[in-house]
């Protein structure tokens, strides 16, 4: 990987893993201040948010693309002009749903009338929904920013407002530990990420002074169909991530659902890695992609060699979770909770391996702009994910449901991987496809052999071969680097 695309990934990194940070610290915080079901209600504020964060209908992504793609001060400032555009649409549509949000005041019947928090709700609702445009917006401008390469400024503006979003409310509970004032905070959060992230993008959105540049009638179009194509992604895959979760609910015991999720959070978390590269290397393939269609030798080098980057961090992290799953849950949640837990958890950690190494097709056919392949996948394996979860979680229990995930996720790799081909994305099945099977084939034998409660010294035996594996695909990633670099 080259410097400047490595110095890309660690900064997505921390702008990633900052945010976690900050929830660490302030959770317990809110916990002891403010009481747990106003926790509870944060919690859900902000996953509400999270999923609202839909409206931008995958246009953030899209002006990556986009902005990375615009070559001359032109094409800069036709895409300033849709940017502008969307943004204004995008913010209405926001401001009226968030509006409808806080008028259905949704949490009311949940928490009850008689519960002691019905009268903080309404102010805690209006000042969240009200702001949810400042996020959608915020959103579109980010994609602008990371389409021009500026990840130094989009990551400290993600680092400093994501960690906002967690210690402003618990800084307003050590005044009043009211739910109207954290809210409040995360409100004001919100207000300043917005203002902060117009001041960074204000050359693209205005690129000349005075600039009368206008988007064409046909240009918003396109970007519409693009971005519900990546909404469609955005939508399905939370889905294959909960469904199981209530599958296990429904045909195992609730007590299975904590059994099961908790490993597969440390999975999803261990996932930031590789997001984190793809978001370095998306708007490269998008501005390669640009200037040159048909696709070029270093293009499909650049892919190989970020797949094999990719390979070298995550197969360790897959041994690693085999190895240790169990003595670590043992020593956080207990022994009986890691007794039923580290099958799970070195199964799915199968499925983190391959799901890491996906996200480098990913982008790349994204960056083409064939968003309309991966949801179109996506939309493929949901119902197929769902009928392999009911059938092998009612035979198997959670271990079950873990292997069903895990071969969705291997299932996905390889699809996307020969979509990436066919389209010449990357270069032809060889080496480096050779090495992310023997990856797979590795992790999925430590798996084997933990959920046949495998003596010790067999899975450490594991550990030479991952080892000499991940070294030839660091050393194969390092050998390459600077070859036909993309600019």
């Amino acid at each position: 990987m080259a410097p400047r695309h490595g110095r890309n990934f660690l900064l997505n990194l921390v702008g990633n893993l900052a945010p976690l940070a900050a929830a660490l610290l302030a959770v317990p915080l809110l916990l002891e201040l403010a009481g747990v079901e106003r926790l509870g209600v944060l919690a859900l504020i902000w996953t509400v948010t999270g999923y609202l964060s839909l409206l931008d209908l995958g246009l953030g992504r899209v002006f990556v693309r986009r902005f990375a793609r615009a070559d001359t001060a032109a094409d800069l400032q036709r895409e300033a002009a849709l940017l502008r555009r969307v943004c204004l649409g995008a913010g209405l549509l926001a401001l009226g749903t968030g509006a409808l949000l806080a008028l259905a005041l949704p949490f009311a019947h949940w928490l009850g009338p008689d519960s002691a928090l019905a009268p903080e709700l309404p102010a805690a609702v209006w000042a969240v929904a009200l702001t949810l445009p400042a996020v959608i917006v915020t959103s579109l401008l980010r994609g602008a920013l990371e389409g021009r390469m500026r990840f130094g400024a989009s990551n400290a503006l993600k680092l400093v407002f994501g960690a906002l979003t967690f210690l402003a409310p618990a800084l307003a509970a050590l005044v009043t530990p009211s739910l109207g004032a954290m809210a409040a905070g995360i409100a004001v959060v919100r207000v300043l990420g917005l203002l902060a992230h117009v001041h960074q993008a204000a050359p693209m959105l205005w690129p000349a002074a005075w600039s009368t540049a206008r988007a064409g009638a046909g240009e918003l179009g396109p970007a519409l169909r693009e971005g519900g194509w990546i909404t469609v992604t955005n939508v399905v895959s939370p889905l294959m991530v909960s469904f199981d979760r209530f599958a296990v609910g429904a045909l195992v015991s609730l007590a299975a659902v904590s059994h099961y999720s908790v490993p597969q959070e440390a999975v999803l978390k261990l996932l930031l890695v590789p997001l984190a590269l793809a978001t370095a290397l998306y708007p490269v393939l998008a501005r390669g992609e640009a200037a040159d269609p048909a696709g070029s030798a270093a293009r499909r080098r650049l892919g190989a060699r970020s797949m094999d980057s990719v390979v070298s961090v995550a197969l360790p992290l897959a041994l690693g979770m085999a190895l240790v799953a169990e003595p670590a849950l043992a020593l956080w949640l207990g022994r009986d909770f890691a007794a039923q837990a580290a099958t799970p958890a070195a199964v799915l950690a199968v499925g983190m391996l391959a799901m890491s190494v996906a996200q480098v097709p990913y982008a790349a056919l994204q960056a083409r702009g064939r968003a309309d392949l991966t949801g179109k996948l996506h939309l493929i394996e949901l119902p197929l994910f769902a009928v392999a979860v009911w059938w092998l979680t009612e035979r198997l229990g959670i271990a079950g449901t873990a292997v069903a995930w895990a071969l969705r996720s291997v299932g996905d790799l390889a699809a996307v991987l020969w979509l990436a081909m066919r389209e010449q994305l990357l270069p032809p099945a060889g080496a480096a496809t050779m090495r992310i099977g023997a990856a797979v084939a590795l992790a999925a034998a430590a798996a084997a052999l933990r959920a046949a409660d495998g003596p010790a010294w067999a899975l450490l035996a594991l550990l030479v071969p991952s080892a000499l594996l991940a070294a030839a695909a660091a050393r194969a990633a390092w050998r390459s680097r600077g070859a036909g670099e993309l600019a």
